[in-house]
């Protein structure tokens, strides 16, 4: 006999024995005999608050649904449980109904925030010092990221560090390109753009060809600046670049910072969720009841549902990554697991933008007096006389 737990709180308890194809559920025992393949005891004809599926016999084998109740706080094997295997007669084992659910992923946050070798912001010999946020998955494999775009507007400040960073990387950006346009005179200005077209939003490339132009004329003394600012740009510039095209969300669980992860994160998320459904029949209940699990229809599944569902689903799962994106999606409803998102906090925000100031005062200072030189060159060489 297989039972598979839905966890839930709930202040009564469970019990559980088995007594051949009956069971034994707190004292009052259900015959489910009647069960044949391909012929389940249908969920509605047994009495009984606790079975939330059909009683079905799989390959010989009963499976069926159970709420497990449980207490707060509650471990780990209470919340997330296994399921039950039930070989022989008598008492069935489940995990605890209540007792310490370790340490909270606040509390393993501080210690891990706590443990970071701190840096101090600035660039220093070319070398920026960048902040390095904390990963989610650092903290514990069951934390979710929960996909909320507008979560920057609760937090102004740093939603204005967001900004601040994403507007001095431009400012470096077009201060490469007024060099560059300086150092090749206007014809460089068509040069850019055809470049700017050919690779889009690919500003590495971008950046990487205007460099190799750069490097066919004569003027090495500009291309050791270019170089230079060049790197500085660079490593500040995958922030940019996160900040901008990175999806912004939060963690109940950690109240007074923000999450950033990647688009990727969310497809694969997406994926995982609609590879199971593979013929058309299916296709459209799928999509109703995904919908509804990920709240995008603004409804939610009954418990009963919901582990209806659950069972249909882990039946067919036989990936253990794709079992996975669903549990997400049953005790998380929007939530995304994520090795790579990113746990920004104040201090990594600060350290930032003071390390992006500086490397933004460098750049810009260096690369106009590299231009005042290049047009006092042009000038120069405009008013000396023909030979």
């Amino acid at each position: 006999m297989k039972i598979i737990l839905s966890p839930q709180r709930r202040d009564d308890q469970l019990t559980l024995a088995r007594i051949g194809a009956a069971l034994v559920i707190n004292g009052k025992t259900y015959d489910f005999s009647g069960a044949e393949e391909g012929r389940p005891i249908p969920r509605k004809t047994v009495d009984c608050e606790f079975l939330v599926s059909d009683v079905e016999l799989i390959d010989g084998e009963l499976q069926l649904t159970l709420i497990l109740p449980h207490g707060h706080p509650a471990p780990k094997a209470t919340r997330f449980p296994e399921p039950v295997y039930a070989h022989e007669d008598g008492p069935i084992e489940l995990p605890p109904y209540e007792g310490d659910s370790g340490s909270t992923l606040l509390e393993d946050f501080l210690k891990v925030q706590s443990s970071k070798v701190r840096k101090e912001p600035g660039v220093t010999a070319g070398e920026v010092s960048l902040p390095e946020p904390i990963r989610l998955s650092e903290l514990s494999e069951d934390a979710y990221f929960n996909e909320n775009p507008a979560i920057l507007r609760y937090f102004p400040e740093m939603a204005a560090c967001v900004s601040h960073v994403i507007a001095l990387c431009s400012s470096m950006e077009i201060e490469l390109i007024r060099t560059y346009i300086a150092l090749n005179g206007a014809s460089a200005l068509q040069t850019y753009r055809t470049v700017f077209r050919s690779f889009g939003q690919n500003h590495e490339k971008k950046r990487e060809l205007a460099y190799a132009i750069l490097k066919l004329s004569n003027e090495d003394s500009v291309h050791s600046v270019l170089k230079e600012c060049n790197k500085i740009f660079n490593s500040v510039f995958a922030f940019r670049n996160s900040f901008a095209h990175g999806i912004w969300g939060n963690c109940p669980e950690l109240p007074e910072v923000i999450l950033l992860a990647t688009p990727s994160d969310l497809l694969e998320a997406d994926a995982a969720s609609t590879e199971l459904w593979s013929n058309q029949a299916q296709q459209e209940f799928a999509n109703r009841t995904m919908a509804m699990i990920l709240g995008e229809s603004g409804s939610t599944l009954s418990e009963q549902d919901a582990a209806f569902l659950r069972d249909i689903i882990f039946k067919n799962a036989s990936d253990p990554a794709r079992k996975a994106a669903f549990e997400i999606a049953f005790e998380n409803p929007r939530g995304i697991r994520s090795k790579d998102t990113e746990v920004w906090t104040r201090e990594d925000f600060a350290h930032l933008v003071a390390s992006v100031d500086v490397a933004h005062q460098i750049v810009r200072a260096r690369l106009s007096e590299t231009r005042q030189s290049l047009l006092g060159l042009h000038r120069a060489s405009q008013l000396a006389p023909s030979p």
